[in-house]
């Protein structure tokens, strides 16, 4: 094994996402942003890239990135969202997983969750124009509470798939479920 350490700051207030591009490249995103990012009013978050060498792992830029703070209006909770997680699409594409608990106007605690492919411009990382998946209405269930993703094999007709799993949060009240969930690409 080849113990390589990656320099992250010591005040990470919470990473959440990894993803490793097939150059071997990390990239490391913290849940709601790092210290100072995570207020409601503060919607740009950044991300961190680190460069593969031949010794180990060299920083590579912080690149910025705009979070939906918007999307739980009644969340009591947790009002300010998060990366829950990341995966490579490639050495300049990411699909990023946002989410956050929306309490209702009933009161009903429900989970969001939108799959965003962002592009690296510059020190950027720019989502497209709509979300690659909305969880919440594309899905003929509600999602719980989704924190881990990874590629799957490809299906019959050649198309990448995608798994996604949530926590279960043992012991809450609110019963929440663990749910895989695959998706194909079309």
């Amino acid at each position: 094994y080849l113990v390589s350490p990656i320099p992250l700051p010591a005040d990470n207030k919470g990473i959440e996402a990894l993803a490793v591009s097939p150059q071997g490249n990390v990239w490391v995103a913290p849940e709601a942003g790092w210290a100072g990012e995570t207020e409601i009013g503060q919607d740009t978050i950044h991300f961190l890239k680190f460069k593969k060498t031949s010794t180990g792992f060299n920083s590579d830029g912080t690149y910025s990135y705009t979070i939906d703070r918007s999307q739980c209006p009644y969340g009591k909770s947790e009002t300010r969202g998060g990366i829950s997680e990341m995966i490579s699409l490639d050495e300049n594409r990411l699909l990023v997983l946002e989410r956050c608990y929306d309490d209702g106007k009933q009161g009903s605690k429900i989970v969001k969750a939108k799959l965003w492919e962002v592009q690296v411009k510059g020190t950027h990382l720019e989502k497209a124009a709509s979300p690659a998946f909305d969880f919440n209405k594309q899905l003929p269930f509600i999602p719980d509470n989704l924190e881990a993703m990874a590629w799957w094999k490809k299906n019959e007709s050649g198309k990448q798939q995608l798994m996604l799993i949530s926590d279960d949060n043992p012991g809450l009240k609110n019963q929440q479920r663990t749910q895989v969930i695959l998706l194909t690409a079309y």
